[in-house]
């Protein structure tokens, strides 16, 4: 399994700077080259505070998980731990894709009533399934812990275009372009191009919650997919 996803990382790089070789640098400014504003209160600041709190928590247990080693007892930071290392001889794009093909692979979708929860990276891998928050907020962790500078790596609350759902999605900028890691698909996109499919509305990263524009979203707790 290790093998393929490795493998398949390696494809998903290639086609995407084979594709970026003739796309111009548009997302350097936010995720869908769109501006956005601080949004400082709000059940979406409230929440994204404590979980923040709770993943600090979380990546002491991967540390004192690492020093361990097989005297470790956190199956779910175990598992963390696999989804980083099994890309260490990966880099760049190669190994953002094995990030997004690993928890793709890790986590079973549920849409069902006991997901509505924002929960922490561990809570996520001991859950063993979730919707797209729940899989970005695992991304998120994991980029952040294999050296991705925090000022390039966002969650991005988007809106289906047409369908008025929500959807939770991961957004790392590389060489001056966004890219955008989705739980519903193995391929790694930039920003601009998925803009027909998704309408911003807020950021999530290190320095806090920001809005786009005046985008409100409809609910801020579930994803539909």
């Amino acid at each position: 399994m290790r093998n393929v996803l490795a493998i398949a990382a390696r494809v998903v790089a290639v086609g995407l700077l084979l594709t970026s070789t003739i796309t111009a640098k548009t997302d350097d400014f936010e995720p869908f080259g769109l501006p956005t504003v601080p949004a400082s209160t709000g059940v979406f600041t409230v929440i994204w505070r404590n979980l923040q709190v709770q993943t600090q928590f979380d990546m002491k247990i991967i540390s004192r998980c690492r020093a361990l080693g097989a005297r470790c007892l956190s199956p779910e930071a175990k598992k963390l731990i696999s989804i980083i290392d099994d890309g260490a001889n990966s880099d760049g794009i190669a190994r953002i894709a094995h990030i997004n093909l690993a928890v793709n692979a890790a986590l079973r979708p549920s849409n069902d009533n006991s997901s509505v929860a924002w929960l922490s990276p561990l809570a996520v891998l001991a859950r063993g399934r979730g919707d797209c928050k729940h899989y970005a907020v695992v991304k998120y962790a994991a980029l952040s812990e294999i050296g991705i500078n925090l000022d390039d790596l966002r969650i991005v609350i988007t809106e289906k275009i047409g369908q008025r759902e929500n959807h939770a999605l991961v957004a790392v900028r590389n060489d001056g372009r966004w890219l955008i890691l989705d739980n519903l698909t193995s391929v790694l996109t930039e920003s601009s191009q998925v803009i027909d499919r998704y309408r911003p509305m807020y950021l999530l990263d290190h320095n806090g919650v920001r809005q786009y524009g005046n985008r409100v979203a409809t609910n801020v707790t579930t994803c539909h997919s």
